[in-house]
């Protein structure tokens, strides 16, 4: 439950701070469109601009990775104790025959 827990709130902080960076992205491309228009197109247009579409799949697939990265974190540490007491449970129940299985 923890885990679920902290990956909503990364996930639910990073579609904040990717929404507040496109309003910002898509302000400060209206200007360099205005502006390079009277001057010229320049390479960075398509760097400074981004769609709607993008922000919402960035915001929506990319974000839900660390979600799944938090409820999976604890297993990093989790699996080798796990295996180390199934080991040696085995090990004591069994004997030798045990560890030459379960390798």
């Amino acid at each position: 439950f923890y885990t679920w827990r902290r990956g909503m709130q990364y996930r639910i902080s990073s579609i904040a701070a990717i929404y507040d960076k496109s309003l910002r992205l898509n302000s400060i491309s209206s200007a360099v469109q205005s502006s390079t228009s009277k001057k010229g197109s320049t390479k960075n247009d398509d760097k400074a601009s981004a769609t709607s579409g993008q922000i919402v799949n960035i915001a929506t697939n990319d974000v839900e990775r660390f979600m799944l990265a938090t409820l999976f974190a604890s297993y990093l540490f989790w699996a080798p104790v796990q295996s180390m007491a199934i080991l040696a449970l085995g090990w004591w129940v069994i004997g030798w025959s045990f560890a030459a299985g379960f390798g």
